[in-house]
C-alpha cells in the first residue's frame, strides 16, 4: 500500500482476514486503500467492519469521516472526526479536517481550537490560512495577522492571502 500498489494492497488484506476475520490492521489497511483510490463505499465498509471488532481502533472514524465529508455529508464528518479524536486527540488530520468543517458551518470559535491543536502537531500552510480566516472572521486581527505572516504571500496560488493580510493591517 505504501508503494501506491492499492489494488495488490486490497487483495492481500482480503486474504489476511479471510485467515483471521478479527484482524483489525487488515480492515484499516483495505479501508485506507480503498479510500486511496476513491471508492468511498468500499472504504467505509471496511472501516465500519473493523469498528464492529473494536470501537476504539485508531484511524477508522477518520476514514470514514474522510467518506462523508467528500460525500458533503458535513455532520456525519464532523462526528466521526470528533470520535476519532475521542481515541487519539493527536490525530492532526482529524483535528484539521474538523477545523475546516466548523470554519464552513460557521463555528469560528470551536473551529480555531481544533485548528490550534492540529497546528501544534503539524504545523502545515493550509492550517494556518484556515486559522487566519477564522480568527479574521472573529475580528481578531493580531491573531490573524500571525497566522498570515506564516504563509507564503508572493506564491500566486491565492491571491486573497496578501489582501485578507492588507485588511488585518488596517
Amino acid at each position: 500500500r505504501q508503494s501506491g500498489s492499492n489494488q495488490e494492497a486490497i487483495n492481500l488484506f482480503k486474504r489476511a482476514i479471510q485467515t483471521d476475520p478479527n484482524l483489525i490492521q487488515a480492515y484499516v489497511g483495505a479501508a485506507a486503500s480503498f479510500l486511496e483510490l476513491g471508492d468511498l463505499d468500499q472504504a467505509a465498509s471496511f472501516a465500519e467492519k473493523a469498528l464492529a471488532i473494536n470501537a476504539n481502533a485508531p484511524r477508522l472514524n477518520e476514514i470514514l469521516g474522510i467518506v462523508f465529508q467528500n460525500k458533503s455529508k458535513l455532520d456525519q464528518a464532523i462526528k466521526c472526526y470528533q470520535k476519532e479524536l475521542e481515541v487519539n486527540s493527536k490525530a492532526s488530520n482529524s483535528l484539521l479536517n474538523l477545523g475546516r468543517l466548523l470554519l464552513q458551518k460557521g463555528q469560528e470559535a470551536a473551529a480555531i481550537e481544533s485548528l490550534a491543536k492540529a497546528s501544534a502537531l503539524a504545523p502545515s500552510e493550509q492550517c494556518s490560512l484556515l486559522l487566519a480566516q477564522a480568527y479574521q472572521n472573529l475580528r481578531q486581527f493580531d491573531e490573524a495577522i500571525v497566522e498570515y505572516k506564516k504563509l507564503n504571500i508572493n506564491r500566486p496560488k491565492n491571491k486573497l492571502i496578501p489582501f485578507n493580510l492588507g485588511l488585518c493591517l488596517l
